[in-house]
């Protein structure tokens, strides 16, 4: 170091800094446990939003699969049976019925199954042909 460094060190070193105590003083201490009931004020709000925000989405998302399930039987059992003369090609019937299975994953499936628990099968996996 240069010298006007050492002599900036030297006096730094010499200013007598205040005892800090180990434990906080009054007010500071009731700032720290009023932050903290705050901040487990909003975890727990935060928790609550979630679950009720989950099983809003999942209703919503329930009733859209049973409506989409609901939708392909009506399709396939108006072309299976010609109902008002009723036909569509055989390309639409195989891409709606391709499209059953990774929609029906893409909402049942949770991503982290456990040995022993079973998976809701979809729809498209139940036929027996597989069209992929």
């Amino acid at each position: 170091m240069t010298t006007p460094e050492k002599e900036l060190v030297k006096k730094l070193s010499q200013i007598a800094l205040p005892d800090i105590p180990d434990q906080p003083d009054s007010e500071t201490a009731e700032e720290i446990t009023d932050y903290e009931e705050q901040h487990q004020k909003l975890t727990l709000q935060e928790h609550e939003q979630t679950i009720r925000l989950r099983k809003e989405f999942a209703t919503k998302i329930f009733y859209l699969v049973i409506g989409w399930v609901i939708a392909m039987l009506v399709i396939l059992v108006l072309q299976g049976f010609a109902f008002y003369h009723f036909a569509l090609a055989n390309s639409v019937i195989l891409a709606s019925r391709v499209s059953a299975k990774p929609a029906m994953r893409g909402h049942f499936k949770t991503g982290h199954s456990r040995p022993g628990t079973l998976d809701v099968v979809p729809i498209a996996a139940l036929s027996c042909k597989s069209h992929f």
